[in-house]
């Protein structure tokens, strides 16, 4: 007997093929709206990962999908779950926990017979569930999920029971590092009391909130610390490991980049700072839950961290994840022959200047610069993979000729810029390392080439591949588009957050890409993430973002007769306008990124 299959709602059902006015009218649906689709399924192993158990617990939902047959000798069956299935049932086991008896004792409840802090009530609605598995907010009142369920009523008798709630709340251990955002009151409450002189670093804090929690702290930087729980019975060996964020001390070992940068906390000295959790705890609470779940939706497996680099990271081992054969990516730091001769590959504009003093009353300075410049370039360059990059003494220069050279870094003598058609000293050089009365010798990428041999009047720097002089390459196997779908993740989000007006997501946003990108290029990269040292990438999108500036810029001059006074970082130029010129004439008509807007009018 056939039948239809439908799922909705994150439920299966199966209807009857019998004819008549049902088959026409799914069959109508599926002619209109439908698309060809496999059935997508978690399977046990998948499921459990994601639940963090080691068995499917009593009262789960049934598989949706069922492959095999059960009736059969030949062999049982294979389950699966829909992932909707899985999340729904995340959310209603988490607003089902109740606390240990002796978690919270009945003299300790802060919250009294308020029914608002009553375990499974919700303090907040609206907020999504995706993290509720792997992270909790202690505050004096209670613990809560970021969607707003209450864990457990009151403030945490002593520091030492800290352990009890980690151990009820993930009694197997999870397949990620859960993390517990602890506040200020909670702190004091806990007994923590405040430094008699203000710590210059996290390490300065290992000892004592080791101490006051009963734990092993085994790293410390910026306010997170990794604490490892023991369990004191039976099961001796087993430990939990957990993140304890300390909102207190979040200002600790700031990014040399970002001094102000307190991840999902916000900016320092800015509207996108939570509230005070000191003067209005709950509603902290609330932006800092609400925060924890938007960060969480990004992909599966990605969360907060310490640096927006590693939250970079992760997104990006997210989307691999994702892909039908992972590209092979190793750890490429430069060779050492390259580095002694060329430290930084293709360099930012180092604060190029020509003429100007400060502007007369008759004049204004107008910044411009490009939106979401770096963002803009990771999308869309070809980047190396499959392998270690192989070195080569003999290179054809006619592989540029070809729309898609090969992916490396090239040893170029460029000639001197004075000696080339069209370049003026009233714009920056179209490298960096050039020179304009000398030849210059230095390691350039495969997209910084592609713009010295583009036409002047596109940016370029209208050489011939011959003329470059090339006696040295490193060339890797393959080149892709890597980081086009991570790129994409994040243009969406920027634009949603812009769209609401929601800044602190648009700093954090700039801040994921901006810190994941520089951190290329060094060589300090959490355990897991190493593969991601990749110097020649960096370059590469930096090589892509200032062939946008110089196309920019030569454009502006020849269509609107209007130099930059100054140029720096890499994409930044201050344009000198006569105070009657509507400074909108330096702004692209799209929005798009990577595009030049005006950024500020000095002065205003």
């Amino acid at each position: 007997m056939s039948e239809h299959v439908i799922i909705t709602g994150g439920r299966v059902y199966r209807v009857p093929a019998e004819g008549g006015d049902v088959d026409d009218i799914l069959g109508w649906i599926v002619e209109a709206y439908g698309q060809p689709a496999a059935v997508a399924a978690l399977s046990r192993q998948q499921v459990l990962a994601r639940i963090g158990r080691s068995a499917i617990p009593a009262g789960f939902p049934d598989p949706d999908v069922v492959v095999g047959d059960a009736g059969r000798e030949s062999g049982g069956v294979t389950r699966g779950w829909l992932a909707s299935t899985v999340q729904a049932w995340e959310a209603s086991a988490t607003t089902d926990v109740q606390p240990e008896e002796d978690t919270v004792p009945a003299e300790t409840d802060a919250g009294g017979g308020d029914e608002e802090w009553r375990p499974g009530a919700r303090r907040w609605e609206g907020v999504s569930t995706a993290a509720d598995a792997r992270a909790a907010i202690l505050t004096s009142r209670g613990a809560l999920t970021p969607s707003g369920a209450v864990l457990t009523r009151g403030p945490l008798p002593t520091g030492a029971d800290l352990a009890r709630f980690v151990w009820h709340r993930w009694p197997t251990k999870p397949a990620q590092m859960p993390q517990i955002w602890v506040t200020a009151p909670a702190l004091m409450a806990a007994g923590m009391k405040p430094p008699k002189t203000a710590p210059s670093s996290s390490d300065e804090l290992a000892g004592p909130i080791g101490k006051l929690f009963g734990c092993q702290i085994t790293s410390a930087k910026a306010g997170w610390f990794t604490a490892t729980f023991d369990r004191a019975d039976e099961q001796a060996g087993d430990a939990r490991r957990v993140h304890l964020v300390l909102l207190p001390f979040l200002w600790l070992d700031a990014a040399e980049q970002r001094p102000k940068d307190l991840g999902i906390v916000g900016m320092r000295g800015t509207e996108s700072m939570l509230p005070d959790d000191e003067d209005d705890e709950d509603g902290a609470a609330a932006a800092l839950g609400e925060r924890i779940a938007w960060v969480a939706e990004f992909a599966e497996g990605v969360m907060p961290a310490a640096r927006p680099a590693t939250v970079g990271a992760a997104l990006l081992d997210a989307v691999r994840r994702r892909g039908r054969q992972p590209h092979r990516i190793e750890a490429c730091p430069l060779p050492a022959t390259v580095y002694a001769e060329t430290p930084r590959l293709d360099p930012d504009i180092e604060r190029w200047t020509h003429g100007g003093h400060k502007a007369r009353g008759d004049q204004v300075d107008v910044i411009v610069d490009q939106r979401a410049a770096y963002l803009a370039s990771a999308g869309q360059v070809e980047l190396g993979y499959g392998g270690e990059p192989v070195e080569l003494s003999k290179i054809d220069p006619s592989v540029f000729v070809e729309k898609s050279p090969p992916y490396g870094i090239w040893r170029v003598t460029t000639p001197p810029a004075a000696s080339l058609d069209g370049l003026t000293r009233r714009l920056p050089l179209p490298h960096e390392n050039m020179q304009w009365e000398a030849e210059a010798t230095f390691w350039t990428t495969t997209r910084a080439i592609q713009q010295l041999v583009a036409p002047v009047d596109d940016g370029g720097a209208g050489l011939s591949a011959a003329e470059l002089g090339i006696s040295g390459a490193w060339l890797w196997p393959q080149h892709g588009r890597l980081l086009r779908t991570w790129a994409d993740i994040l243009r969406v989000k920027l634009a949603e957050a812009t769209e609401a007006g929601r800044q602190d997501r648009i700093d954090l946003i700039k801040n994921v890409y901006k810190a994941f990108l520089g951190r290329m290029s060094g060589a300090q990269h959490p355990p897991g993430q190493r593969h991601y040292q990749q110097p020649v990438w960096a370059a590469s999108i930096r090589a892509d973002t200032r062939w946008r500036a110089l196309r920019y810029a030569t454009r502006t001059a020849a269509t609107l007769d209007l130099y930059p006074i100054s140029a720096r970082d890499i994409d930044t130029f201050v344009y000198r306008l006569p105070a009657d010129r509507d400074p909108a004439v330096l702004t692209e008509e799209s929005e798009a990124n990577g595009r030049y807007r005006v950024k500020q009018i000095v002065g205003e």
